[in-house]
């Protein structure tokens, strides 16, 4: 990989794992920048019939001046050059089971090791996709050391051309449906005082690079690795959102990933009746998370610790069918100060728990309901009612950070 790097150093690194896309597309992620920038893009696919990607990687290493085995330098404007890691030719294609997971994982290890020869100077190992353009200033804010990873504001616009009006107004209202759907979680997580209340897109997210070794980089999933190396993260460090414009991301239909942007505005848009059909989470569940969190900590003093929560049926009834309280018996055995408590209490009920959370009491006792009874609930979103894109727009301002 060495002799693949250039001699000149770099302000900063950015990862992108690509597939299906057209260089063209792509190079539009970073038109904005204008520092020394390095991009490793890891070209992947796992079917020998994906013709597009080969024409990516053929279209991406046209112009190199470094090449060996499978990495290919070069430069792509006068500040800013392309390591380009080829896992699409023939012997080095990824099995059917491993995807965009493994794609950042490769691209951040690489990115790992040139920060910490020196090759580039920020110690933030950036990732985005394919699809995004990054804003003028993305680089231009600096964190406290002690930051474990940074989440960027995003915003899906329809970049499709020539769409039918219809279809257009469609796409919109889902993508809206969608990404208020997101925004309304990270906010009710917010209100509930969760120390996991941070969005979890892959293309939004900056990792420290002494705390992605403490994590053991990037989890090898074909979906979902952004909110399971976050999870991971916030366990080393604060997660911080950073103040800065918006990415822009392309609100796609795509089936790419099992889960995620792509497949959800498309099935989004195959309901009949989208306003009504697409639910979301009562707030009072938030409500219960917040009691569930606020009382934890008082179970350090409880030698039975569901007491705690006795006043409190329905987060009894979920500590006991989820184990919280046998291992919060067990843990006061081995702990012996109340910091390390609080620590691992902040570790048990990380973003997977609290998630299950949620889906427990969703499915046991308060069913989701469409956005247009959430905004007459005792929860300001803007608006009493939701009739179309106008109302959708004003929730999503007053949801937007």
């Amino acid at each position: 990989m060495i002799a693949a790097t250039p001699s000149k150093s770099y302000d900063h690194c950015l990862v992108i794992p690509a597939r299906n896309e057209d260089w063209v597309s792509l190079i539009q992620c970073w038109k904005h920048i204008q520092q020394g920038l390095l991009v490793i893009l890891v070209i992947n696919r796992s079917d020998e019939n994906d013709l597009e990607t080969l024409e990516l990687l053929t279209a991406a290493t046209a112009c190199p001046y470094r090449h060996k085995n499978n990495l290919c330098l070069s430069e792509t404007s006068s500040k800013i050059d392309t390591l380009v890691v080829d896992r699409a030719s023939t012997g080095l294609l990824f099995s059917p089971a491993e995807g965009v997971g493994l794609a950042r994982k490769i691209g951040a290890d690489i990115a790992l090791t040139l920060i910490g020869k020196g090759i580039v100077a920020d110690r933030f190992i950036h990732n985005t996709d394919a699809d995004a353009v990054l804003p003028a200033n993305y680089f231009d804010q600096t964190f406290p050391d002690d930051v474990a990873a940074v989440v960027w504001p995003y915003r899906h616009t329809n970049r499709s051309k020539n769409q039918p009006p219809a279809q257009k107004e469609a796409q919109n209202l889902a993508t809206l449906l969608y990404e208020i759907s997101m925004l309304y979680y990270v906010n009710r997580l917010a209100h509930a005082q969760s120390p996991y209340a941070f969005h979890t897109i892959g293309s939004t997210i900056s990792v420290n690079a002494t705390n992605y070794v403490l994590v053991r980089g990037v989890p090898r999933r074909l979906a979902g690795e952004d909110f399971y190396l976050l999870n991971k993260l916030a366990k080393t460090g604060p997660v911080i959102t950073a103040m800065s414009q918006a990415i822009d991301l392309d609100a796609r239909i795509s089936h790419r990933t099992p889960f995620g942007t792509g497949s959800s505005i498309d099935r989004i848009m195959k309901m009949d009746q989208p306003l009504d059909e697409y639910l979301f989470y009562q707030p009072v569940i938030f409500d219960q998370l917040k009691l569930l969190l606020t009382n934890l900590p008082l179970t350090w003093h409880e030698s039975a610790p569901d007491r705690v929560f006795s006043p409190m049926p329905l987060i009894l009834e979920w500590g006991n069918q989820s184990g919280l309280f046998d291992d919060i018996v067990k843990q006061k055995k081995q702990i012996n100060t109340e910091t390390v408590f609080a620590k691992f209490l902040h570790d048990w009920m990380d973003g997977f728990r609290t998630l299950k959370f949620v889906h427990y009491l969703r499915d046991h006792h308060f069913e989701s309901k469409p956005l247009s009874w959430v905004c007459q609930q005792n929860i300001d979103l803007g608006t009493p009612s939701v009739s179309g894109i106008a109302d959708l727009e004003t929730i999503h301002q007053k949801l937007t950070p």
